[in-house]
């Protein structure tokens, strides 16, 4: 897997950098691990906030093969609750073109000492 870009200065739990972005794009990789899987169980565990139109896409017989990857994460080096621009790419067969690889941004918060994955929004 891709190592997320950051800074390397302790953060504010002592923590180095690279171990606080791994952790933060751990969270992320989570959502899109979940997504692969089309487990709806699995993506409300990793992303609470997830939408119903996003359940419904995953749960969709008209998806066949479906697959995700996520890279080019950019971790703020500071904060409890961060906005991380990466790109996602969804490929799948039917019938229509899929949309392919699209900036988004993911908004990750420490809940009880782990990052989760609270918010996402398309266009980075």
């Amino acid at each position: 897997p891709e190592t997320p870009t950051t800074t390397d200065p302790p953060t504010d739990e002592g923590e180095s950098a690279g171990v606080r972005a791994a952790a933060i794009a751990s969270a992320i990789r989570g959502f899109t691990d979940a997504l692969q899987s089309r487990d709806p169980a699995r993506l409300r565990a990793a992303f609470p906030a997830v939408e119903q139109n996003c359940l419904d896409f995953i749960g969709s017989d008209a998806i066949r093969n479906l697959r995700v990857d996520a890279s080019g994460f950019t971790v703020p080096p500071q904060g409890d609750r961060v906005d991380v621009p990466f790109t996602l790419r969804l490929d799948y067969d039917s019938g229509a073109p899929a949309p392919g690889a699209r900036p988004y941004r993911a908004t990750v918060e420490r809940q009880n000492g782990a990052w989760v994955m609270v918010g996402l929004q398309s266009g980075g």
